[in-house]
């Protein structure tokens, strides 16, 4: 498999937000055309990968001083561009006595094996990603109550388009959150960071739409501790 990084830190977002979880990032995306708001460039290209096995990966996993019962996020890039080796992995990770969650565009369909995971998060993708209407949305919102389906939304069409795809689909299953864009530029390398006005009322438009449509409001929390940089 390709890997961009492996790194133990605190989940930053999400259902399983603050949870200890090691980070699996894999190398290579699907989209050809990339999302105006990836901010993991880095990992785009299987070039920018090593050359991993999934047992030599499980051990690196292992080799961190976490538990059992332990998170394993799997991220990218796009980890179903891998999906055979992905499906290993999983099984790999779920002998060591891990709970696996994979990360997904929204854009490739569920494998065959998806239960396995014991958590999905799907990004379903807004208008200003350059990339709208290309996500799998029907078969995302089929997934279960431990599954996770996400709007990055920067701008009011974005909000729009995610309520009207939420109120289409929303069933109890799985849990929806709307995430509002946040600029790199606002985090320092150093830590540290400096929220503009305008950002700050834009999260409350998006909290009051969370509100509205009764789904969960996700900010990236690793950012505000650590900042904008890679390995957190």
């Amino acid at each position: 498999m390709k890997v961009n990084e492996i790194f133990y830190s605190l989940q930053g977002e999400g259902l399983y937000s603050e949870e200890p979880s090691v980070f699996v990032r894999l190398a290579g995306c699907n989209l050809l055309v990339k999302c105006s708001f990836c901010d993991t460039s880095y990992a785009w290209d299987t070039l920018d990968g090593k050359n991993m096995t999934p047992e030599a990966i499980a051990d690196k996993v292992a080799s961190y001083p976490i538990g059992y019962n332990t998170w394993v996020c799997i991220t990218g890039g796009e980890p179903l561009f891998q999906e055979e080796e992905l499906g290993n992995l999983v099984l790999k990770l779920k002998k060591f006595g891990y709970r696996v969650e994979i990360e997904t565009n929204g854009t490739l369909p569920l494998p065959f094996w998806w239960t396995r995971a014991d958590s999905w998060v799907a990004d379903i993708k807004c208008p200003s990603t350059g990339l709208p209407e290309i996500s799998l949305t029907n078969d995302w919102f089929k997934t279960r109550s431990q599954d996770q389906v996400k709007f990055v939304v920067g701008t009011k069409k974005d909000l729009d388009f995610a309520e009207r795809v939420i109120r289409r689909y929303k069933t109890s299953n799985p849990l929806v959150m709307l995430s509002p864009v946040m600029d790199p530029k606002w985090f320092s390398e150093e830590g540290g960071f400096k929220i503009p006005k305008k950002a700050q009322l834009w999260w409350q438009t998006v909290a009051e739409k969370c509100l509205d449509l009764q789904v969960q409001m996700s900010l990236q929390k690793h950012k505000f501790i650590w900042g904008n940089k890679k390995g957190v």
